[in-house]
């Protein structure tokens, strides 16, 4: 499979559980994965898993990253984990989301010390492709954890969302959303009531 067509599967892309923990799905340069096709979720990381790194992948999107291959509503969902690393700061450690009408990535069950950092949400790394998501993060339980960060690179791009680009709900406390950009999305930049 070359990554420019969708080979569908009806269950999850990958699936992290049990309290697996220090797994690394992708990485920079040609390490990343093109996870696309999935009919659930794109990666779902559950059950008190934690140090786990997901970097440098395309998601939703072919091996390009110049247009959406159909997959389910949800790219990433992390359910009850703590420690957790989606993208990364440095050249080539962001992950890119496309295509998913809910959310690009769903944190709940009590998440904490999650970061977010220097992905490519409804764009590509060149800011030159344009595709929906619904959300790109959709946080409706998690502590002290962070969206973006202050030191070069930890930004998100966010862009093309067709509701609000990131959204907290209680109780999630102790959130962080620090140097993103945020641009071109139907809802609220940032939304802390989920109200649009």
């Amino acid at each position: 499979a070359d990554g420019m067509s969708a080979i569908a599967s009806a269950g999850n892309g990958i699936t992290i559980s049990g309290g697996a923990v220090g797994n690394q799905i992708g990485g920079s340069g040609t390490a990343g994965n093109v996870i696309s096709g999935f009919g659930n979720i794109g990666i779902e990381v559950t059950f008190g898993s934690h140090g786990n790194a997901i970097q440098g992948n395309l998601l939703g999107v072919n091996a390009t990253a110049s247009g959406v291959l159909a997959s389910g509503a949800v790219g990433i969902t992390l359910n009850g984990v703590s420690n957790t690393l989606i993208g990364g700061s440095a050249a080539g450690e962001g992950n890119t989301f496309g295509g998913f009408a809910n959310t690009a990535i769903w944190i709940l069950g009590g998440g904490a010390s999650i970061s977010v950092q220097g992905n490519f949400f409804g764009t590509d790394a060149t800011q030159t492709a344009s595709y929906a998501n619904g959300t790109a993060v959709d946080i409706w339980n998690a502590t002290s954890s962070t969206i973006g960060g202050t030191s070069a690179g930890a930004g998100n791009v966010i862009a093309n969302s067709t509701g609000s680009a990131i959204k907290v709900l209680s109780p999630s406390t102790g959130i962080s959303i620090l140097g993103n950009s945020i641009s071109l999305n139907t809802g609220l930049g940032i939304d802390l009531s989920a109200d649009g």
